[in-house]
């Protein structure tokens, strides 16, 4: 028996046993039991965090049999922030601690991934989680990033060992579903997104290479490494609220939330179709099947190669990749779009519009947040993505500043809008300030 709040009391609480409420533990996870390092792991909800006998807003870990240390847990974790997630209702343990593989070259061999009604992602050492070994104080994740997707998450993220070894974790909340990859730089663990979908669902599961989740539309199954769906299920419309498919033997089952349960056969994943023999040649087909995981993402083609309306450039569209297409140049070579980037350069005119064409395939940032493409117009153009942003287009000499600044790392980060017409210049808007061209003297001002 523990109690989240006057732990210093072993026992169960009777009325006004306890001075304060809340701090439940109410994840859909419920508890996760370590076997590597014979512990519990658990988050608790909104209440108070003093670090002595009341643990609102943290994750904590206890010994098999229900005990802790001196009154308190074995260990802890609670944000830095803890007293702004009691004030807002948002509750860390609106999940639970992911149980997570070391990826390959880590110097910390036991890790979890804990989100949140905050929309983060925090990456914990489960042999250290305040980061300071000791329990009750503030921070000590190794790393914190952003929901791919955006939005809070109410649901439990799973995690998967992929056959080369690699770890990966998926998130699936009212925005969509993610795939991190978790890797290991100098030693220490980082979360990398490499993928999202814009279908909302409820707690994800992984079973025989594949991922499986409920939507409002029922469920679907999707590749791992790529979230290219391989099957979506045409039962109609489900009532959805907290349920979450299950697999047993080789059958899938979910409530469909109006009294009734639905079943379907699954099997271990196949390998993805390729597009006809005639849909991708040349340069275009070297590319799409000598990029790793490419063929995989985008699947089949929905177009044969066509000639871009300025005759210079080549191109395919893919069904997969959330839009995927492939462009080719003799200058240029051929490099891939896909997704949120592909969508607002399509606004943009594709490659008849400022950003011209691509010039890199869609890569992640160094911070592991955002994603970006370069591409060839406005003297450099690149549209740089993440969930709080979107996509968004910074050319010409606005970028060329950006860059010397060192881009998203620098004290501007991410843009939050394109370029637009001021009095006397143009100005690209970042999310700590502005950077301004003026016609004039061709100054460029950074606010």
């Amino acid at each position: 028996m523990f109690n989240t709040l006057c732990s210093d009391n072993p026992g169960h609480i009777g009325p006004n046993g306890c001075n304060q409420r809340q701090s439940a533990v109410w994840a859909r996870d419920g508890v996760n039991y370590d076997a590597a390092t014979n512990k519990v792991y658990f988050a608790t909800g909104n209440g108070l965090f003093d670090g002595v006998h009341n643990f609102g807003d943290s994750v904590l870990a206890l010994n098999p049999d229900g005990t802790g240390a001196d009154g308190g847990p074995v260990a802890s974790y609670t944000p830095t922030d803890q007293s702004g997630l009691n004030g807002a209702d948002a509750d860390l343990g609106s999940t639970s601690p992911a149980l997570v593989a070391a990826p390959a070259g880590s110097g910390l061999p036991h890790l979890a991934v804990q989100s949140g009604k905050d929309g983060q992602l925090r990456l914990l050492n489960l042999d250290n989680l305040s980061g300071q070994n000791k329990v009750g104080s503030l921070g000590g994740e190794l790393a914190k990033i952003a929901v791919p997707q955006g939005g809070e998450v109410l649901t439990q993220p799973a995690a998967w060992t992929a056959p080369d070894g690699s770890s990966w974790v998926f998130v699936t909340n009212g925005s969509g579903i993610s795939g991190l990859k978790v890797i290991s730089t100098n030693g220490r663990p980082a979360l990398v997104p490499q993928w999202t979908m814009g279908s909302g669902g409820t707690s994800p599961i992984v079973v025989s290479g594949v991922v499986y989740y409920l939507t409002n539309g029922g469920a679907r199954a999707l590749d791992p490494t790529t979230g290219r769906q391989l099957w979506a299920d045409s039962s109609g419309t489900v009532n959805l609220h907290w349920q979450s498919p299950i697999v047993a033997g080789s059958s899938l089952y979910y409530p469909d939330g109006n009294g009734k349960l639905r079943a379907f056969t699954v099997s271990a994943q196949t390998p993805p179709p390729l597009p006809p023999a005639n849909g991708v040649h040349g340069a275009i087909a070297d590319h799409y099947y000598g990029t790793p995981g490419l063929a995989a993402l985008f699947g089949p083609t929905t177009t044969p190669e066509r000639i871009t309306p300025d005759t210079i450039g080549r191109y395919n569209h893919f069904d997969g990749g959330d839009g995927g297409s492939i462009y080719w140049t003799p200058n240029t070579g051929a490099w891939s779009v896909h997704g949120a980037i592909r969508r607002h350069w399509e606004s943009l005119s594709w490659e008849r519009g400022p950003t011209g064409y691509p010039l890199t395939d869609e890569r992640t940032t160094p911070d592991g947040v955002g994603r970006y493409n370069h591409f060839t117009g406005g003297g450099g153009a690149s549209i740089y993505w993440t969930p709080a942003t979107g996509a968004q287009l910074v050319h010409g000499a606005i970028r060329n500043r950006w860059s010397a600044m060192g881009w998203e790392l620098s004290s501007l980060g991410y843009p939050t809008s394109d370029e637009y017409a001021v009095p006397g210049g143009r100005r690209s808007n970042f999310q700590h300030g502005s950077i301004t061209y003026r016609y004039s003297d061709g100054a460029i001002l950074v606010g």
